[in-house]
């Protein structure tokens, strides 16, 4: 399905103005109109044409769905309402950070783990149907981890969480867009976003800054987490190794599944309690992003 009801509403309004109202000027005009503006509207009407059985035959869902049913059904799956049961013995509505861990500099970085308690038992409801945090909850995560950190406070995933549901922002079987979820929290929390290049990591985590990092799951020398991900860069030693925060951090090894992009791959246990050589970040890692107050 597309997921942008007004495109799909657009597509349909063009389909009415190329099946029925152009031909229908043909029709009305031809006798009217001189042969030059005829040739124009004839050529634009053949080229969208030959574009909509084009598009048609590969099965774009845009022109598929851009039917009165399809956008109707579009805007229902846009809207669902995210319930949360008061009657569950798994409803978790707050939590206190998991661990608080202390930057060289004293700061302090509030963590928060998606496969531990309670945040691992975290249910988000859609409609009559219900998936786990745990499944898609790495960027809004690692974004709690980080706003906690900068404003030394407790705000934690399921805040977080949702704010991009208040936003409709949040998808029941995709979670949420990284960048969409970042301009939401900075407009919310009066943070500002730039981005970094990985040489520059170890000067500004010195400065006592902290990095957002996206990760390559389907790297070939190494990873974190068996599908797109993100962690957390808080600090550095004197001998220039990082140390991170992984929101998909376990206590033991396990091996990616076949559906996902790290297929076949070992992912090690307690990642958090490593060090990290910046060539390590760089296989591991591929965005660095800064938000700051």
């Amino acid at each position: 399905m597309c997921d942008r009801t007004v495109i799909l509403v657009l597509l349909f309004v063009l389909k009415i103005l190329m099946f029925i109202i152009v031909p229908g000027l043909f029709i009305l005009f031809s006798d009217k109109l001189d042969k030059k503006h005829m040739n124009n509207i004839y050529y634009i009407e053949l080229l969208l044409l030959i574009t909509f059985i084009v598009l048609r035959f590969i099965n774009n869902p845009c022109i598929v769905n851009s039917t009165i049913s399809g956008i109707s059904i579009n805007s229902n799956k846009n809207s669902k309402n995210y319930i949360y049961s008061s009657n569950s013995a798994n409803t978790v509505e707050r939590i206190v950070t998991n661990k608080i861990y202390t930057k060289s500099n004293k700061q302090k970085i509030y963590y928060f783990n998606i496969n531990k308690l309670p945040l691992s038992n975290k249910k988000i409801y859609c409609d009559n149907d219900y998936a786990y945090m745990k499944n898609y909850g790495s960027n809004i995560t690692a974004l709690s981890i980080i706003v906690s950190s900068l404003y030394d406070e407790n705000i934690d995933p399921i805040k977080i969480l949702n704010l991009s549901i208040e936003n409709n922002i949040f998808d029941c079987e995709t979670g949420v867009n990284t960048d969409e979820l970042i301009s939401l929290v900075n407009n919310n929390y009066n943070l500002s976003k730039r981005e970094i290049n990985y040489t520059e990591l170890k000067d500004y985590i010195r400065n006592g800054g902290i990095v957002l990092a996206e990760i390559n799951a389907g790297s070939k020398e190494k990873t974190v987490s068996c599908s797109a991900s993100y962690i957390v860069i808080y600090d550095v030693d004197k001998q220039g190794n990082f140390s991170i925060l992984n929101p998909n951090d376990k206590d033991y090894k396990y091996i990616c599944p076949e559906n996902s992009e790290g297929y076949g791959k070992v992912i090690d246990s307690n990642t958090n309690d490593k060090l990290y050589s910046l060539d390590d970040i760089k296989s591991i890692s591929s965005r660095y992003i800064i938000l700051e107050r």
